[in-house]
């Protein structure tokens, strides 16, 4: 089949472009950058070095005592994720751009909401990987920036209620730095939860009355997230309280190499002689891992509210 050059560029322009145009636009998602915080380090791994407690400000006396920050550091991999469209050449040759186009919207969109996929996960596997501490993200007691630092504890087991909510969110409140002096969290909290648990969430944080008309003492103390793979990821019980009003989060998002769309339109290959397609491709190279435990709190949800 002899397809014109100019046809086929054109086709190609139009499938870069609307995928590009639906990854921009679906990437200014606040979820995204609400949740995360971003890194954009390259090499395959990629190694924060500054994950310590600032020790906060004290009096200027005339020799002052210095303390530096501490340094330690975490590394995670950057992986390769990617997602092929295929076309037939004989729709190129029918003009069926249009046919493809929510096709392509949706290749732009997927590599935009990826990086929630993996946030959803490192959350559920923060019960069990370790962070820049050597303990696991999420730890019942016992959790330390280093040694003689001060020990502070992030997580439970028991499932989302009211009282459960109340029990996290004073965690945080009360969480002190290494130093031990207030981190005065509560700034601006999300409670990420399952769409199993929208609506209780919701009943927790986002009604002003209680069902007996008093009012609702925990009424905008958060701001609901709900996370669709955390029910893939895990159980669909997890529920979690992130700090996110703050330049530093629990989680960072790293973009090693940002997402582009690439695409084989080569007609002479041995490929296109076999199948008759083309191949355009969504491809970026990056991951999500753990910043500051000390900005969350998680819950396993295995044991009765």
């Amino acid at each position: 089949m002899l397809i014109s050059t100019t046809k086929l560029a054109a086709f190609n322009n139009g499938i870069i472009i609307t995928a590009t145009d639906a990854f921009q636009g679906a990437q200014n998602d606040a979820l995204i950058n609400d949740l995360m915080m971003n890194t954009n380090a390259t090499g395959a791994n990629v190694t924060l070095g500054w994950l310590g407690a600032l020790p906060g400000m004290a009096q200027l006396r005339s020799e002052t005592t210095k303390t530096g920050v501490r340094t330690s550091e975490y590394t995670v991999a950057n992986y390769e994720w990617a997602q092929t469209l295929t076309v037939k050449a004989i729709d190129i040759h029918r003009d069926q751009l249009g046919v493809y186009k929510p096709t392509a919207q949706m290749l732009g969109v997927s590599g935009a909401m990826h990086p929630l996929e993996l946030c959803a996960n490192a959350l559920i596997n923060g019960f069990t990987l370790t962070d820049y501490t050597g303990d696991t993200f999420f730890k019942t007691s016992g959790k330390k920036a280093w040694t003689g630092a001060t020990s502070f504890g992030n997580r439970m087991t028991k499932k989302l209620s009211a009282d459960n909510f109340a029990t996290g969110y004073a965690n945080l409140r009360n969480r002190k730095n290494a130093f031990g002096k207030p981190m005065r969290l509560g700034r601006r909290v999300a409670l990420v939860v399952s769409p199993t648990y929208e609506f209780t969430a919701k009943s927790i944080v986002s009604l002003q009355k209680l069902a007996s008309g008093a009012d609702n003492p925990y009424y905008q103390m958060a701001e609901v997230v709900v996370l669709q793979d955390l029910a893939i990821s895990g159980t669909g019980d997890e529920w979690f309280l992130l700090e996110i009003g703050l330049p530093v989060k629990p989680l960072f998002k790293n973009e090693e190499i940002p997402f582009r769309v690439l695409s084989d339109t080569n007609m002479e290959g041995r490929d296109f002689i076999e199948s008759h397609d083309f191949v355009w491709q969504g491809y970026y190279s990056g991951n999500v891992g753990y910043g500051l435990p000390e900005l969350a709190y998680g819950s396993t949800g295995v044991d009765a509210a």
